[in-house]
This record gives C-alpha cells, structure tokens and sequence, in this order.
C-alpha cells in the first residue's frame, strides 16, 4: 500500500478529521474551513500487542488503546483524538479503511464516551433504522435490499449515537457497505467495477452515491434472528427484552464493559429515548427478502414507533 502524499479531511460524526490515509466510505469535510481537525490520523511506528482475534482492540487504560488487524496492521488510539497507524506494507487498502472507520472508530467513541452500536443503518424518509444482528444474520444483506429500494445507508458497522431533547440520533459513519459477491448477485448488482473489501474472499464495497454529513433520529433498532421458521415477524421488544436486544446491539461489548469499568459514565446509560425496538424473526432462507425490506419500511412510515406493541406480521414463506 502506498503513502498518501497529503493529509484529506474527512466528516466523521461532526468532527473534522483529518487522515493521511485515504477514506472512500467517509464524505469530505464541509464545515467550516477554519476550524481545526477534532482527530488526526497519522502514519507512524507502533509497538507490538499480543491478541489472538484477527480484529483486537487492547485498552491500556482510559485515554489508551491499540487496534491491532492481522490484515491492516496496527493503529494506536489516545484520547479519542489522535490516531497513529501502522499499516502493513502489503494491506489491502480496503481492508485498512475498514479498520479505520470500524474498530479505530468505536474506539475513539468509547474514548469520547461516546456509545455506538454495531448495525447497517438506513436512512428511510429521513428516520435512521439500525439494523442489529449476530455475525452472519444478514446485516448488510438487508441494508443492500433497502439500498436497492432507493433508501441511503449512513453507516456501516459502527454508529455512533447521542441523546437530545428525548431523541436518539444516529452520527453518519462509514457509508461503504461491504457485501459478500452472492448478495450482490442476490440483488441484481454486478461485482464488476467495485473495489474489493477483502483480498482473499468474494467481499466487495456498495459506495453510497449521495454522503450525508448531518446526524438523523435513529427511530427504530432491528434485532435480525433467522431460525427455523415458516413466518415472519417483526416483534415489538418491551421491558426486559428492549434492555436486551439494546445490550446485544453494542458495538463490541467487551469493549463497552472495559471502558465502562474504566469510568465512562456515559456509555452506560442505554435508554435509547425515543427509539422502538424490535425483533424480525424470519427463516434462513433470503427468497422473501424483499417482502422483509418492505414490512421495515413500513415500519418506518409510522407516526409513533415507541407506542408500535404488537408483531407486525410478513406474509408466510411458500414452500
């Protein structure tokens, strides 16, 4: 990977930051000029960390921590407002915007006590809806129909969020979405052309054509669960169920226990003001994709998505 000549200012949840690493999922700074950059990105040497995770962040204390990617390299974190980066020599620069705009960024807003949780979100009729789920439960895959449907991705991965007036907002991120090569195809969008994710699997990044720098009422959080069903249900996440589909959302939770535990009151307050939660139960297959994507936009169309409390039903999968 080469070295950028000159440092780019980006928009990256109202702050001005300023990388020497180029950043395609990230729109060009468009406040004022004058205002210095709130987190710098620079290149530099980093001491090396022991983990396990192909992805590993290891806080060193409040203000300190170190992202470590066996496929990027190393990036170093302090006080949420300077980044050093370590990039291996043979990383795919794909692969290290991912790393900047996923765990660098989480980082930084835990460090900023700051809360994110880990979803594609979309912009529907200007309500952010965050799309939650496990590894594999068909995030982006969900976020890429929506997209299809003509609806913006603000972020991927990460979002970041902020409580005002008894609102929730969601903070734009990162707006690549990253999909496998057979959900590409699944939606009708040719591979060819589109930068690699990855640089040994069928992984590819969907750019948003239209970048949005301004922060959006996040109205809704989806919880996606596939099982071994015939029907189809988004169900509404009340009391104790909304505390834990909230808690399953959390960007990286050990993380979020550590600074916690580190004293960082306010990521531990997860009320979501203002936020319905829900839960779209649906079975493995994706042939009713489309069918799911339209009950989320509904979904969206209501005036009161907190007082929503009973399953939005989807019609039955055909054998």
């Amino acid at each position: 990977m080469t070295q950028a000549n000159a440092a780019s200012d980006y928009a990256l949840c109202g702050w001005r930051f300023r990388s020497e690493i180029p950043v395609e999922a990230l729109p060009a700074w468009d406040g004022d000029p004058a205002r210095p950059p709130d987190i710098e990105l620079v290149r530099g040497s980093v001491p090396e960390v022991a983990c396990q995770d192909p992805v590993s962040v290891v806080a060193n204390g409040r203000n300190v921590a170190t992202v470590v990617s066996v496929e990027a390299g190393r990036f170093a974190v302090t006080d949420g407002k300077r980044v050093v980066a370590d990039v291996r020599p043979d990383a795919l620069p794909g692969f290290v915007e991912v790393t900047i705009a996923g765990p660098v960024l989480g980082t930084i807003c835990y460090q900023r006590d700051i809360v994110s949780l880990h979803s594609n979100t979309i912009l529907i009729d200007g309500k952010a809806i965050a799309i939650s789920g496990r590894s594999g439960a068909g995030k982006s895959t969900m976020a890429a129909m929506l997209m299809k449907r003509g609806h913006r991705l603000i972020s991927d991965d990460v979002l970041p969020i902020f409580d005002r007036g008894g609102c929730t907002y969601a903070q734009p991120g990162s707006q690549n979405l990253r999909l496998w090569g057979e959900a590409l195809e699944l939606i009708g969008v040719s591979k060819d052309g589109l930068r690699r994710a990855d640089g040994v699997r069928d992984k590819y990044f969907l750019p948003t054509a239209d970048k949005t720098t301004q922060p959006w009422p996040l109205a809704a959080l989806i919880w996606l669960e596939r099982g071994v069903t015939e029907r189809h249900f988004l169900r509404p996440c009340k009391s104790m169920f909304r505390s834990r589909a909230i808690f399953k959302a959390i960007y990286r939770q050990h993380l979020w226990r550590d600074f916690a535990a580190m004293g960082s009151p306010g990521i531990t307050n997860l009320a979501l003001p203002g936020v319905a939660v829900f839960d779209l139960l649906r079975p493995r297959s994706l042939d009713l994709l489309e069918e799911q994507a339209k009950a989320i936009e509904n979904l969206a169309s209501m005036d009161d998505l907190p007082k929503i409390d009973q399953p939005v039903p989807v019609r039955a999968a055909h054998r």
